[in-house]
C-alpha cells in the first residue's frame, strides 16, 4: 500500500493541467469544430450543477483512482506496457460503469451506449496514461484527471447532438492515438537505454 499512497509528488503544473484535460484538450476542440460546421451546441460546458454531481466529482475521483491508477495501472503497465495496460484498464473501467447506465430514471441504455462508453473510457485511459507517465505517476494527477472529467460531464449533453458526439469521439481518438504513439516510443527509448 505504501507504493499507492507514496506517489503524490509532481510539479504543481501537472495537477492544474490535469484538471483541464477533459474540458479543454478534448471537449473544447470538438465544440469549436461543431460551431465551425454551423452547429449550435445546447451548452459549451457541463459543470456539476446538483449536489449529487458535486459529490460524485469528489467521491468518484478520490475513490476510484486509488484503485485504477494507484493499484492496477502500475501492475498492468509492468506486465503489458503502457498502451496495452491502459487499454485493458480502461476497458475494465468501462465495464465498472455499467451499473450507472441502468438506472430507474433512465431505464436501460440504448444499443450503442454501452460499447460507446466502454470504448470512450478505454481511449481516455490511454490519454490519462500519457499524463501519468509525464508526471511521475502522481496519484494527485490521476485524481485531477478524473475530477476534470466530472467538471465537464459531456455525457449529460442532449442525445440529439449526434454530430457533436461524433466530433468529441473523433478528437478523443486522435489524442489517444498520439498519446499511444508517444508512450510506445518512450518505452522503446527506455528499453534501448537499458540495453546499452
Amino acid at each position: 500500500m505504501r507504493e499507492v499512497f507514496g506517489r503524490w509528488r509532481t510539479h504543481p503544473g501537472w495537477v492544474v493541467v490535469a484538471l483541464g484535460v477533459s474540458p479543454i484538450l478534448l471537449h473544447l476542440p470538438a465544440t469549436l469544430l461543431e460551431v465551425a460546421l454551423g452547429g449550435q451546441p445546447a451548452r459549451w460546458f457541463y459543470p456539476p450543477d446538483q449536489p449529487e454531481l458535486v459529490a460524485g466529482l469528489v467521491m468518484f475521483s478520490l475513490g476510484e483512482e486509488f484503485g485504477w491508477r494507484g493499484f492496477a495501472y502500475p501492475r498492468l503497465v509492468q506486465r503489458h506496457g503502457p498502451v496495452v495496460g491502459s487499454v485493458l484498464l480502461g476497458s475494465v473501467w468501462g465495464l465498472w460503469h455499467l451499473g450507472m447506465m441502468f438506472t430507474a430514471d433512465k431505464g436501460a441504455p440504448g444499443f450503442w451506449e454501452v460499447p460507446y462508453a466502454c470504448l470512450t473510457l478505454a481511449l481516455s485511459s490511454v490519454v490519462w496514461a500519457w499524463f501519468l507517465e509525464r508526471s511521475n505517476r502522481s496519484l494527485a494527477v490521476a485524481i485531477c484527471l478524473h475530477a476534470g472529467a466530472h467538471l465537464d460531464k459531456v455525457s449529460r449533453a442532449p442525445e440529439s447532438e449526434v454530430r457533436l458526439r461524433v466530433l468529441r469521439f473523433s478528437v478523443l481518438l486522435v489524442v489517444a492515438g498520439l498519446a499511444a504513439y508517444s508512450l510506445s516510443h518512450q518505452r522503446d527509448r527506455k528499453q534501448a537505454a537499458q540495453g546499452q
